[in-house]
């Protein structure tokens, strides 16, 4: 059925049939080719930054881990030796609680609400006590390490230099394209460099048999 409109015959005539298969062309060749260029440019670029959106993703994490309320507080020292066990006591102990407090109507709704708010922030800094002891602020610390020879450009050099900043504007072709020019760049200074040094050495080479020569003609 191909536009079978104001009492026109159902299969359409050659005139609708013909606008038909030009907008089918046109959405086909068009708007898709359009859309999956944009999602493919949009995934390339994704596709670029996994590693660090991963790495941010867990830092991110883990500072939040770190700025949680943690057991025991700096005025009190006991440490429960099983964190997951006595988390369960805790709730094992809470749940039945809040339920029957729950099951009486003339209790404020706030009040078992608020047992359970108190059980659950008790028992998350129970999960997330330190393994280390502290007896005071000063000793929370977070290291960051990293190597020292680490050197990025070694790896991917299209990151070093003036046009590291343009290179989020590309797509991944062009930062392929640019990574192995500045290899054949280093790699032809690196030859040159050989080249020098064979042509020093040759030179200082021939001058000794030239040397040598001359004190056997003597």
């Amino acid at each position: 059925m191909v536009l079978g409109l104001d009492g026109a015959p159902q299969e359409g005539s050659p005139v609708t049939f013909v606008f038909l298969v030009i907008a089918v062309v046109i959405f086909c060749i068009c708007v898709l080719n359009l859309f999956i260029a944009v999602h493919g440019e949009a995934y390339e670029k994704a596709h670029e930054k996994a590693h660090i959106s991963f790495v941010q993703e867990r830092a991110t994490i883990c500072l939040q881990c770190l700025l949680r309320p943690s057991w025991p507080p700096a005025c009190f020292k006991y440490k429960f030796p099983y964190r997951k066990g006595a988390y369960l006591v805790l709730m094992v102990l809470v749940l039945p609680c809040w339920v029957m407090m729950l099951r009486v109507p003339a209790l404020h709704p706030g009040l078992p609400s608020a047992l359970l708010f108190v059980a659950l922030a008790f028992g998350d800094s129970i999960l997330v006590q330190k393994k280390w002891d502290k007896e005071c602020e000063d000793q929370y610390y977070l290291w960051i390490c990293h190597r020292a020879d680490y050197d990025a450009s070694s790896i991917w050099p299209a990151d070093d230099g003036p046009e590291a900043d343009s290179s989020e504007l590309d797509g991944r072709h062009a930062g392929i394209k640019r990574d192995n020019f500045l290899r054949f760049e280093r790699m032809a200074a690196e030859i040159e460099q050989m080249r020098r040094y064979v042509v020093d050495k040759t030179q200082g080479l021939d001058s000794g048999m030239e040397a040598v020569e001359k004190q056997q003609k003597q």
